[in-house]
């Protein structure tokens, strides 16, 4: 099974904790753990100290401690390694509008975590990637963790993150999305589907301004879930909904009007229980099948929540995407 490690409040590993527990949520929600330890137990962490497992993503830092006397716990909590991404914030630089990168995209996420100042968390490959990433912008002051996976999603890639005792550093990379095909097919798994046939494709962008004077801007979407400012569907097969983005300039207000609209054409829901002897990464894609009703669709990874002990690891996944 995996041990649950830690170290001192200096980063300097101590050892294997025993008769823990590792409770972390990353992805699109959480970002964060909760390691729960007996109040009677020798074992006593740090604030500032990390808690991981050796060459795994599964990690953080711890930033609090409370006790439960009605259970006779202690718990420490923190951020994951995805959280403490989340905490950083990618600002344009002075005087642009858009913070833009391009390159090889390990020697981007290499750039950027000395940009944020994590080069004592972070040790970013400097393996040659085969992804290139192509004059991309982020959105205007997003988190580090979500701007880098949207980056990577435009190449079908993802972020890599795997703790290195050696290094005493999360080593960071990019890799390829992993597309599986066969993993949820309701013969072999426990599948739920819901495919929406008509999702909303009329969006009307409501910027800066008051009243007459307000920016609107309309964005459709045709059949294909191809975004544009012409439209194909009317009457019964358009769906229209507002985006009310008040202090957006018109530039501003059309790239998130296109990224919302977008957003919505990729609706469908997969739940399903996944093979426990696969490890599936965010952003890897899972495509399902129902049989009695013949629905397929596709489904990113966007959240995983792993509980770790001394005898067992369990993982389950949530499916990524906007939910109507």
């Amino acid at each position: 099974m995996a041990d649950i490690c830690y170290t001192d409040a200096k980063h300097t590993d101590i050892g294997v904790l025993r008769g823990a527990k590792l409770d972390l949520e990353y992805g699109d929600a959480g970002n964060d753990f909760e390691l729960t330890l007996s109040a009677s137990s020798d074992y006593r962490i740090a604030s500032g100290a990390y808690v991981y497992v050796e060459g795994s993503e599964w990690g953080g830092v711890v930033d609090a401690c409370e006790t439960n006397t009605k259970t006779g716990s202690i718990i420490y909590k923190g951020r994951s390694w995805q959280g403490v991404l989340e905490d950083k914030i990618l600002e344009p630089n002075s005087g642009e509008d858009y913070l833009k990168v391009s390159g090889d995209a390990n020697a981007v996420i290499r750039n950027l975590i000395a940009r944020l100042g994590l080069n004592s968390v972070f040790k970013a490959s400097k393996a040659f990637s085969d992804i290139t990433i192509t004059s991309y912008s982020f959105d205007r002051y997003c988190t580090a963790f979500e701007g880098l996976r949207k980056m990577l999603k435009t190449k079908d890639a993802r972020i890599d993150l795997s703790f290195d005792s050696t290094k005493g550093k999360v080593l960071i990379a990019a890799k390829p999305i992993t597309k599986y095909y066969d993993a949820a097919n309701s013969d072999l798994s426990e599948v739920q589907i819901k495919r929406v046939i008509r999702p909303y494709n009329h969006l009307i962008a409501l910027g800066k301004g008051e009243l007459k004077n307000r920016i609107v801007l309309h964005f459709y979407a045709d059949e294909k879930g191809n975004v544009s400012t012409t439209q194909t569907l009317f009457g019964l097969d358009e769906r229209t909904l507002t985006y009310d983005y008040s202090n957006a300039e018109r530039d501003e207000l059309e790239s998130g009007g296109i990224k919302r609209l977008r957003e919505y054409q990729s609706a469908d829901i997969i739940k399903v229980t996944l093979d426990d002897a696969k490890e599936f990464a965010l952003d890897d894609v899972v495509y399902g099948t129902d049989i009695i009703s013949g629905l397929s669709v596709s489904a990113s990874v966007g959240t995983k929540i792993v509980v770790i002990t001394d005898t067992d690891c369990s993982i389950s996944y949530k499916a990524g995407g906007v939910i109507i």
